[in-house]
């Protein structure tokens, strides 16, 4: 789930996330690095290992380029430009397979997308 664009009630199905805690995700935004939650005290460390596989900063399938611009490392107008050009994505190894990341740069941000 990309809590950059995720509604209120998507985040409040994630297992520790209630109505609170869904409503300050959605305050914080933009988050450029998932531990964000942890460290702008939105999420506890246990709430946040207990979710951290089920989220992401950005959809390559559906966040805009701006979006990934704003949020992914080492994502800039170019890059982010390619990725919304080579929808749809099967898995985000597609970024590699379809030469629009090296292996590097994906590997750098691999845990922060989602499809």
């Amino acid at each position: 789930m990309d809590i950059n664009t995720a509604a209120q009630p998507q985040l409040e199905s994630l297992p520790g996330v209630g109505p609170v805690r869904g409503a300050a995700i959605i305050a914080g935004r933009p988050y450029t690095d998932l531990i964000d939650l942890v460290t702008k005290k939105i999420l506890t460390q246990g709430t946040f290992d207990g979710i951290k596989d089920k989220i992401a900063l950005a959809n390559i399938n559906t966040s805009t380029a701006s979006e990934m611009e704003k949020t992914l490392k080492g994502i800039g107008d170019v890059r982010s430009k390619a990725i919304v050009s080579g929808r749809p994505y099967a898995s985000p190894q597609d970024l590699v397979t379809k030469k629009i990341l090296t292996q590097g740069v994906y590997d750098g941000m691999k845990d922060a997308i989602t499809y």
